[in-house]
């Protein structure tokens, strides 16, 4: 104990306690302060505003600026070498197994559309889990004017802030097949004579069953995240993606939330307007979305650095400068996307 003597909360002082304690604080990941910081200065403030007995005489004990900045993230799209493994696999293994409606090797047919949805459209899971397949005017399988498909997200079922509509008319296979229609369409005939959830009564494209009542009737609920997760994990050894490079040689696992960073990267990659990715993101601001921009600038001077380490310009290689000296302000790299 740094003050043994202190016996109530009344008696700490900023300067003499508070502030000594700090370090130790600083000293865990940046998550867990932030977490442990936040949390006992609101509770030092509900205490104070409360006029608790042994409570602390101010509420500035802690104060905003001790609480340490967030470490900013950026997206972990699936690396290259990764993405074309599991690509081949899709195209070549699976795909053509689901048309023939054929079995499938390591996990059900209903999951393997679930991760082509996953992998075409970068929606989050959760939005996959509130897709539904009931014909009415909530349904995800939309067609624009065109005729084209499109996946729709129900804001009031998912619970986000507003509608989703996701183009789908560039998302076809070698066979020139809409991936995501045929996708969907294989799930729908697949839960069409199920009933709804027992616990909202929803028909969710990706609804399954999950116990049976006193009578044997099917009671279902839709896919929880946990239990995809462990798929995946289970899908990536058994394909394998092997991480070729890796010092450990492990392979290479992946999250259903990197489907949605990589189909974003691939955007960016394209030259797609960065306000376009956003949209398409369901993002509330553009903020998250050039994180993305930040992804392939250091991918770019990654692979710059590796060409030239192939050729006979060391000289060059070793005099090349950081990233912000190549870029600047980004100018270059937004106008190229923008």
């Amino acid at each position: 104990e740094k003050f043994p003597n202190i016996k109530s909360l009344k008696e700490l002082d900023r300067q003499n306690h508070i502030e000594k304690v700090l370090p130790d604080i600083y000293d865990l990941s940046n998550r867990q302060a932030i977490k442990s910081i936040s949390t006992t200065r609101s509770m030092l403030r509900y205490m104070y505003a409360n006029k608790w007995s042994d409570g602390p005489k101010t509420d500035a004990l802690l104060i905003s600026y001790d609480t340490p900045k967030k470490e900013e993230t950026l997206p972990r799209p699936i690396p290259p070498h990764i993405k074309v493994q599991l690509d081949d696999y899709l195209e070549n293994t699976i795909i053509p197994l689901l048309e023939d409606g054929e079995d499938t090797p390591i996990i059900l047919p209903f999951y393997w559309d679930l991760i082509l949805i996953l992998r075409n459209t970068g929606r989050r899971f959760e939005d996959m889990a509130h897709l539904i397949a009931d014909g009415s005017d909530i349904d995800c399988l939309r067609y624009d004017l065109d005729g084209d498909p499109q996946l729709y997200v129900d804001h009031r079922i998912a619970k986000i802030p507003k509608d989703i509509i996701v183009p789908c008319a560039h998302m076809k296979d070698s066979e020139g097949r809409n991936i995501v229609e045929r996708a969907i369409l294989r799930q729908k005939e697949r839960v069409k004579d199920l009933p709804p959830t027992k616990s909202d009564e929803q028909k969710y494209l990706f609804r399954e069953v999950v116990a049976y009542d006193k009578n044997k009737n099917p009671i279902t609920e839709t896919i929880q995240g946990v239990k995809f997760d462990r798929l995946l994990t289970k899908l990536c050894t058994k394909i394998p993606l092997a991480n070729y490079g890796a010092e450990s040689g492990d392979i290479y696992k992946i999250t259903s939330h990197q489907f949605r960073h990589t189909v974003a990267t691939e955007m960016i990659d394209a030259g797609v307007d960065i306000y376009a990715v956003k949209n398409f993101l369901g993002h509330s601001s553009v903020t998250m979305t050039e994180k993305y921009i930040k992804v392939y600038e250091q991918r770019l001077k990654k692979e710059f650095k590796e060409k030239l380490l192939k050729s006979d310009a060391k000289a060059i290689k070793d005099n090349l400068p950081e990233q912000e000296e190549i870029f600047g302000d980004n100018k270059w790299v937004k106008n190229k996307i923008i």
